[in-house]
C-alpha cells in the first residue's frame, strides 16, 4: 500500500482484510486530538474507477439501517463517511478467533459449544429482525451473507456478528444460496436463519449430537420460508437444549474456555492477610 492510499479520512489503514468485486476492507484506527486512535474495520468501495451511484447509495441505506442497531453480539457501525470521491463504512473491530478457525481445526469443537454459539448468533438476530425505526417501522435488515466467518468468538465468553451495515463487501463465495434465492422470491430475515440452521449443521457433523439438535437444523433449514423457525424460536430451542444437558455450566464452560480458580484464604492465613480491627481501630487479640 502507498503512502498516499494508508489513508481514508481520519482513518489510517493498517492491514488489508479481504477483497471483492466492489470493495476492500482493512483492519484501520481512527485519529483524533491528542494521541486519541480507535481501532476499526474499515470497508470502502473501490477508488480504482468511479463507483455507480446506485451503488454507493444502497451501501449508505445499509449503513445508516445498521447504525440503528445496539446488541452486545453485533459488530456495531461507527462511522459512514466520503473520502477521494468513494464512500467508506467503519465498524468495531471484533477481537478474538473466528468461528471459521476453530471448525478448521484438527480436532472438532463440542456440540454443546456449538449449540451455545448458534444460540447466541440466533439471539443477535432476534434481535435485528424486530428492530424498528425511530418512526415504528421494522428495520427489514438482512445480513444476506452470514457465515462462520462472521462469528467471532470473545474472551468473555461472548461472541459477536460482522457485517451487519457493510453486507455488500463479503462476497457469497463457498455460502449455500438459500432456497428462495433459487426460486426468485423476496428475502427477508428468514434467509438469515437458513443460513445460521446451515452453520449448526456443519458444526455437528463429527459428532454425536441429541436429536433435538438435529430438529432445530431441520427447522432452521426448511426449504419454505413460511415453515421455517424464526431466530428466536431457535433460540429457545437451544436453550432447551443445554439446559436440558448442561444445567449449570457457564458460557466459559460450554465454549472450552478454562479460567483460573479464585484463590481461597482460609483459617491462619485468613487472619494475616486481612487482620480485624475492632471499632477503635485495635486488632482482635489472638
Amino acid at each position: 500500500m502507498d503512502a498516499g492510499e494508508n489513508a481514508c479520512g481520519s482513518y489510517r489503514l493498517l492491514q488489508p482484510l479481504d477483497y471483492c468485486e466492489v470493495g476492500e476492507a482493512y483492519v484501520a484506527k481512527r485519529l483524533g486530538a491528542g494521541g486519541f486512535e480507535k481501532p476499526a474495520l474499515l470497508w470502502r468501495l473501490h477508488t480504482a474507477s468511479r463507483p455507480d451511484r446506485r451503488m454507493v447509495a444502497a451501501v449508505i441505506s445499509e449503513a445508516k439501517q445498521a447504525a440503528l442497531l445496539s446488541h452486545t453480539t453485533i459488530a456495531h457501525v461507527l462511522d459512514l463517511g466520503l473520502s477521494g470521491g468513494t464512500c467508506f463504512v467503519a465498524t468495531e473491530l471484533a477481537g478474538g478467533p473466528t468461528l471459521d478457525a476453530l471448525l478448521r481445526r484438527p480436532w472438532p469443537i463440542s456440540w454443546s459449544a456449538a449449540a451455545y454459539i448458534v444460540k447466541e448468533a440466533a439471539k443477535a438476530l432476534g434481535y435485528v429482525h424486530r428492530r424498528r425505526d425511530p418512526g415504528g417501522a421494522l428495520l427489514r435488515l438482512v445480513h444476506g451473507r452470514l457465515s462462520p466467518r462472521r462469528i467471532v468468538l470473545c474472551d468473555n465468553g461472548g461472541i459477536k456478528i460482522t457485517g451487519f451495515g457493510t453486507s455488500r463487501a463479503w462476497t457469497g463465495r463457498d455460502l449455500p444460496r438459500v432456497p428462495e434465492a433459487e426460486r426468485g422470491d423476496p428475502i427477508d430475515g428468514r434467509a438469515d436463519v437458513f443460513m445460521l440452521g446451515k452453520i449448526l449443521e456443519v458444526c455437528l457433523r463429527r459428532h454425536e449430537a441429541p436429536e433435538a439438535l438435529w430438529r432445530a437444523v431441520a427447522d432452521a433449514t426448511e426449504p419454505y420460508q413460511e415453515r421455517r423457525c424464526t431466530a428466536w424460536e431457535l433460540e429457545e430451542r437451544l436453550v432447551a437444549v443445554l439446559h436440558r444437558h448442561h444445567p449449570c455450566a457457564t458460557a466459559q464452560e460450554l465454549l472450552g474456555i478454562h479460567t483460573p480458580p479464585r484463590p481461597q484464604i482460609t483459617g491462619r492465613l485468613w487472619q494475616r492477610a486481612i487482620p480485624f480491627r475492632s471499632r477503635a481501630g485495635a486488632r482482635r487479640p489472638r
